[in-house]
């Protein structure tokens, strides 16, 4: 992988909040929203299809992502985006026939089942369908629930690789703290001796349970 991941325009790309009305949009029309977005422009990155026609009619040989919607979440065909981000390890859905992945976190509230057979890495997210439509090969290939589960792995690896990210919200905040991976090779026996008294004390300073009293029998 690049050295330089992620590549300022996956970045963006992920920061763009799409399905917005573009800027053209005079009159409040409803076929106006933003849901395409230029990896090679600088400026005005994300418009609409009316705006896509005038930007293709200018000869410019550049990649334009589409984005869609798959139960309300922003996503994007995996083969309009295969060629410039290896997706090999984010779990694909196949909506009307077409694989997608989607862009942000599908968990979005940081709740999942901890004995669930195959979930993401990063947010827990349980990938549902996998043991019904995939191989075992490719159920072990599958990591990451979106590409922004994907960047912040790789992202947060590179910095540290003893931390992992336990849940990722869609704007890339710091909402949630990151947690320390224990690295098997360090001791800490001041930490568990510390915890093991105060359990113990604070065992001694409940009240013990007294002898029950049955109620008289009428």
């Amino acid at each position: 992988m690049d050295s330089k991941f992620p590549p300022p325009w996956l970045t963006s790309f992920l920061n763009s909040e799409f399905y917005e009305p573009c800027s053209c949009d005079k009159h409040g029309l409803k076929d106006t929203f933003c849901n395409f977005f230029c990896r090679d422009c600088e400026k005005n990155k994300i418009f609409c299809e009316r705006c896509k026609n005038k930007h293709d009619a200018k000869g410019h040989k550049h990649k334009v992502l589409q984005v869609r919607k798959a139960s309300h979440h922003n996503a994007i065909r995996s083969s309009n985006i295969s060629g410039l981000l290896d997706i090999s390890d984010i779990h694909h859905y196949t909506v009307n026939h077409e694989k997608i992945v989607f862009l942000q976190t599908r968990n979005k509230t940081n709740e999942y089942r901890a004995n669930a057979p195959y979930k993401c890495q990063v947010c827990g997210y349980e990938l549902l369908d996998i043991s019904n439509f995939y191989t075992d090969k490719q159920r072990a290939s599958f990591k990451f629930c979106s590409i922004a589960c994907k960047v912040k792995d790789t992202v947060i690896s590179r910095v540290d690789p003893y931390y992992e990210v336990p849940c990722l919200t869609s704007n890339w905040s710091d909402e949630f703290p990151v947690i320390p991976r224990v690295d098997p090779s360090c001791e800490v026996p001041c930490l568990t001796s510390n915890r093991s008294d105060e359990f113990h004390q604070s065992n001694r300073k409940r009240r013990r349970k007294g002898t029950p009293i049955r109620s008289h029998f009428f």
